[in-house]
């Protein structure tokens, strides 16, 4: 009986081994990796974020194989804190955090940008 029983134990564990792996391959199936992960901005600055090894990403997404054509939608959620165009450049609009999102292909990759103020950034430096 205690054979039968450390089978099931065994066989269980082995189980929960593969559905954790197949998970974590998953995830990073459907993520897209950016150039920045975090970032602090100044309101009115901007900055550029890129999908990482975009040739790559464009050969997972479309059959061309050309980073060219690559589509990559960019959303804020929260336009009033952060703005983000077309090409993936962000502009800090007023104080506050908000999560930059680029999109394609069913993949997701995300960067969390605060805002601040030029006097609350000289106020760190000194």
């Amino acid at each position: 009986m205690m054979a039968i029983a450390f089978m099931v134990v065994t066989n269980f564990g082995a189980w929960a081994q593969a559905d954790a792996r197949t998970d974590a391959g998953t995830q990073n199936a459907r993520t897209l990796k950016l150039n920045v992960e975090k970032v602090e901005l100044t309101v009115g600055d901007t900055m550029e974020l890129k999908v990482e090894d975009a040739a790559k990403t464009a050969s997972s997404l479309n059959a061309s194989n050309d980073a060219k054509t690559a589509r990559v939608e960019w959303k804020s959620s929260n336009k009033e804190i952060v703005t983000v165009d077309a090409k993936g450049v962000i502009r800090g609009v007023k104080e506050g955090k908000a999560t930059v999102t680029a999109s394609s292909g069913g993949k997701e990759g995300k960067c969390e940008v605060v805002v601040v103020t030029k006097e609350k950034k000289a106020a760190t430096r000194n």
